[in-house]
């Protein structure tokens, strides 16, 4: 059993691609909150772990899930990451596609922790913001690839709203990546993380340094952008190749049995 978690913008539908790589798994693709058809309802936000908690251990009961996978691409992995330090004793493996959630990143923190007012006012009116990355562009202090990813996002009422919505509903539930160090190394849970050399989201470096501290940790820099990435990922698992730390057999009955 393998449960995923897609990145933002996407749906449960992104993480199929995961099937054709394990065609012996049985998949349970979720939608984010504001993706897809799913919703969060007031009260429970913005979400916190003991929220999550109850909810994700309703829905392990509700489809009779004992021990299972976890998947997730991007702002997915965030959720994955958490699920693993909750549910460390019905883990029996990680899959982390270009993971979000192993730092906070400066637009998080600007968005939500500073200017979250600000951000609630843009969402109805947009136009400061866009004079905001231009000159962001201008000055270079960040690259046109995440302006223009930036300019995107915002270039829409319902964009902007499903933007504001799941970056404020989810801010509370952000891991403690070295607390899930220790519980990934005391509870022996594999994990394999897949990032991209040309993926300006998530950069490789520091991810490389949380992997080296999981014992049972392999880590895999693709030739791939961010967008790219869960295509090439399945890719490299389907030739089926030697990972850096698991034997073929290691990797075929224990990480995903």
């Amino acid at each position: 059993q393998m449960i995923t978690f897609h990145g933002f913008g996407q749906d449960q539908r992104s993480l199929c691609a995961l099937e054709a790589a394990f065609p012996d798994t049985r998949f349970l693709h979720l939608d984010l909150f504001f993706h897809g058809d799913s919703y969060l309802a007031r009260k429970h936000r913005p979400l916190t772990a003991d929220i999550w908690k109850s909810m994700f251990s309703e829905l392990l009961t509700k489809e009779n899930i004992d021990h299972f996978h976890l998947a997730g691409f991007s702002f997915g992995c965030r959720l994955a990451i958490c699920c693993s330090s909750i549910f460390c004793e019905n883990i029996d493996g990680i899959l982390l596609i270009a993971p979000e959630g192993s730092r906070v990143n400066f637009w998080y923190q600007l968005s939500v922790k500073l200017f979250r007012r600000i951000f609630r006012y843009t969402v109805t009116r947009p136009a400061w913001f866009f004079h905001f990355l231009k000159a962001i562009r201008r000055t270079h202090l960040a690259s046109e690839n995440l302006t223009a990813l930036a300019t995107w996002q915002m270039n829409s009422v319902a964009r902007r709203y499903r933007l504001y919505q799941t970056w404020t509903s989810y801010h509370r539930l952000l891991p403690d990546i070295n607390q899930w160090v220790q519980i990934m190394n005391t509870h022996h849970i594999p994990v394999i993380i897949f990032t991209g050399n040309r993926d300006f989201l998530t950069p490789t470096k520091g991810i490389k340094d949380i992997c080296k501290k999981i014992t049972l940790a392999s880590c895999h820099q693709l030739d791939s952008d961010h967008r790219s990435l869960i295509r090439m990922s399945v890719h490299f698992l389907q030739t089926k190749q030697r990972l850096d730390h698991f034997s073929n057999e290691w990797y075929k009955i224990v990480l995903f049995r």
